[in-house]
Formats: structure tokens, sequence, C-alpha cells
């Protein structure tokens, strides 16, 4: 489901390099460090049609690394945006948290390519912002009959599997995509954050900032029949800076740390936006 459109992140400019290896191993491609964000774009249609796109945004809370077992496990927390289907519709929002177990760190990263009847052809190049892609292309014969044609491709340090697929015999979605969107990791950012999750919650809540833009503190205000709530500050890429609680009525919180900005507070599956001068 929730899985995938930003070809221009993966411009290939293998005609012009060479590279020593053919493939890209499990611990390139899952190095992770906490604080990284990946986003990608699902997208399912048929010739019937096909339903608005889901953003899935990861960010790695957590790294443990298990030398003796050759594994790394990341925790990740996973938050999904699905667009409104129509102009009055709402959009849906979901978040979790995961564990994911990287092993056998030095074996090739797995692919799942479903391609059936067509040969696989290994590609490796340097997406537009320098980091390695390694990519299996279905390579075109004329004696297959509706074949299943699968793009798969994992990126070093970001991860992965991101691929368009077309299955011609499918009795329900004939084309599925999952591309790599955006990714901010520790030497920089790629592509366009959709941050509209954040911004569109934050929009129809009973859930009062003041003042806003904050300075030194602000007010937050819950309604009279809100109960004792978590309340997590996240900056404008989603990562968690301040944990404090909140209970009905009025709570003044410090923010006199933080850095000027646009913020955002998550009170269990509701978010408020706030900006800090």
């Amino acid at each position: 489901m929730k899985k995938t459109s930003l070809l221009l992140l993966l411009i290939v400019f293998s005609s012009t390099i060479s590279f020593s290896q053919t493939f890209l191993t499990n611990g390139q491609v899952y190095d992770f460090n906490v604080g990284d964000v990946v986003q990608g774009r699902y997208l399912a249609y048929s010739p019937s049609g096909g339903g608005p796109p889901t953003y899935e945004t990861r960010t790695i809370l957590g790294k443990e690394l298990v030398a003796s077992l050759d594994t790394i496990r990341y925790t990740v927390k996973r938050d999904f945006y699905t667009l409104p289907l129509c102009p009055t519709c709402s959009p849906t929002f979901s978040h979790d948290t995961i564990i994911q177990t990287v092993t056998n760190l030095s074996l090739p990263a797995g692919h799942n390519n479903a391609t059936d009847c067509y040969s696989l052809r290994d590609t490796l190049y340097l997406d537009t912002c320098d980091r390695l892609v390694w990519e299996k292309i279905p390579v075109y014969v004329d004696t297959c009959f509706e074949p299943i044609t699968h793009t798969t491709r994992v990126v070093e340090g970001v991860g992965g599997v991101f691929f368009t697929k077309s299955d011609p015999s499918s009795g329900g979605a004939t084309d599925t995509q999952f591309i790599l969107t955006y990714y901010s990791k520790n030497t920089g950012s790629c592509g366009n954050l959709t941050n509209d999750l954040i911004e569109i919650q934050a929009k129809s809540l009973p859930i009062q900032i003041f003042p806003n833009p904050a300075s030194e503190t602000f007010t937050i205000s819950l309604p009279e029949n809100a109960s004792i709530n978590d309340c997590v500050l996240l900056d404008n890429l989603g990562k968690e800076v301040k944990r404090f609680v909140a209970t009905k009525g009025e709570n003044l919180v410090d923010i006199s740390e933080l850095e000027s900005g646009i913020y955002f507070i998550q009170i269990d599956s509701q978010i408020s936006k706030l900006i800090k001068n």
C-alpha cells in the first residue's frame, strides 16, 4: 500500500562514468544515520483509472550495530499521507514506528524484481546528487506476450526498493510505482520534500497557539475534553526537536533554546503549525 515520482533524481551518467563495482551491497544501500529522512511516492492505476498517490516519509530514530551477527537494526518512524480523491474529499494520514533489520551487509542488496520472460540488465550510475544507484531494467524481446516488466532500483545510503512495474495480466492495478522524491542526510538533501501532510493537518484543528509567531515562549490551548497529551515539536523536516506534556486549557511552553524557523506541534495524530521569530 504505502509506497512512490521523481525520476529527476535518477538521471543516468553511466555513459561518462565507469565503476569498479557492478552492484551495491546491503551495507551500502541501508547505511543510515539517526535523523536521516527518506520520502517516496506510491501510485497505482489501471485502464479504468486509479486512486490518488500516497507519500511515505521515513525518519531514522535509532541505530544499533550488531557486529557479531553482521546486522544493523534501525528504529524507523513512518508517516503516510494520501491526497484527497476529490476536491471536497479529505486527505488521509497515518503513522507508525517499526524496527528495520538489515543483515548480510556485504552481500548484494535485494531487488525483488518480478519481471518475467524478459531478461534483466544491471546498470550502476550516479543520481543528480552524486549517490550511486543500482538499477535492474527489463530487456525487450518481441517473443513475450503480456510480460510483467519491473524496473527496480536501490540507492546508496537511501535504501529502496524503488520501482516502476507493469502487469498487463493483472486483474487489478496494472501499473504501480514507488519513486524516490526526497532524501536528507547529514551530508545534505536532494529532491523536493512534500510536507502537505503536516501543512493540511495544521489547518482545521480545535487547538489554539498564541502568540504565533512566538519568541521565547508560547501558549497552547487544548479543548476542555482533552486528556493529558504527550506533545512533540517537529522541525520543518519532521524531525523531533522537543517533547512536552499538555492538558486541557492553557499550557505555557518554553522555546527559548530553539532557532528561528517553522515548527509543527504533534499531539497524538493532530498537528498544528508554529513560527518562531
